[in-house]
């Protein structure tokens, strides 16, 4: 197994990362898991996705119709394994250059040939669910 990191976001107080692991066990190919961190640099926390956005807003439809109108432009809905309806509570997510994105590994929701599917949605795009006074205000 080999691993690796990548820096995605280190401003306002917002830390950003992901950790990638690549393991060949045989067969035809190897599987590639990515997965999301995000911190307050100051505290160390680590956020939530849900923590990152108002109490009892809207946030999950927003990103939810982002990413199925980039499915549509990007003509994936045919390869889904089932039709997208909304993202896990515990959907994989890094923050960089004031965008939010959400991914998927491979199998999550796509075939093995389409990798990891990244889906960046802008933040002023989700303007209206972020709280005044929270991390991702910092980097509007």
């Amino acid at each position: 197994m080999t691993g690796r990191f990548a820096l995605k976001n280190n401003q306002a107080r917002v830390l950003s990362l992901t950790l990638t692991m690549y393991q060949f066990s045989g067969g035809a190919h190897g599987t590639t898991l990515e997965h999301g961190l995000t911190f307050d640099s100051d505290t160390g926390h680590p956020y939530t996705l849900q923590e990152l956005f108002k109490p009892n807003s809207n946030y999950k439809k927003l990103i939810n119709n982002n990413i199925k109108a980039q499915l549509q432009k990007r003509n994936l809905t045919e390869d889904l394994f089932k039709p997208f309806d909304t993202i896990p509570d515990d959907v994989q997510f890094y923050v960089a250059d004031k965008t939010l994105v959400i991914f998927f590994n491979q199998y999550d929701i796509l075939p093995y040939v389409f990798g990891i599917t990244y889906f960046p949605i802008p933040l002023y795009a989700l303007q209206e669910a972020i709280p005044d006074d929270g991390p991702l205000s910092r980097l509007l």
